[in-house]
């Protein structure tokens, strides 16, 4: 029985790896500064009222794409169509931080320039 881990799997591995410790940082500071931003709706001269909702409607899709991923890896045992919900769901969680990151930059920008 050959029990040697293939390198490049190993290599493979590590960068998922890190790439789920970025975004282990990265999602709770998103939740802080949202946390301490003002609870007007407004953020600047911005209105960012509908963000709650936005956010709402892409964490269903992201849950729902979870769970059909882990029914045909689990039940259907198709690689295929698990990749692919898994691939939704990391798209859907990404560009609502994408959005709100670009939004929260482009609000910080303002507040620097005004000084």
């Amino acid at each position: 029985m050959n029990t040697q881990i293939n390198p490049l799997i190993e290599k493979k591995d590590n960068l998922y790896l890190i790439i789920i410790s970025i975004l282990s940082v990265t999602i709770p500071v998103l939740v802080s500064v949202l946390f301490y931003l003002p609870q007007t709706g407004k953020l600047g001269d911005l209105d960012v009222s509908f963000l709650p909702h936005l956010n709402a409607v892409l964490n269903t899709c992201t849950s729902i794409a979870l769970l059909a991923g882990f029914y045909f890896i689990k039940f259907k045992k198709d690689a295929r169509l698990h990749r692919t919900a898994m691939l939704i769901s990391f798209l859907s969680f990404k560009s609502f931080s994408y959005f709100l990151c670009n939004l929260s930059l482009s609000w910080a920008a303002n507040k620097i320039r005004r000084y």
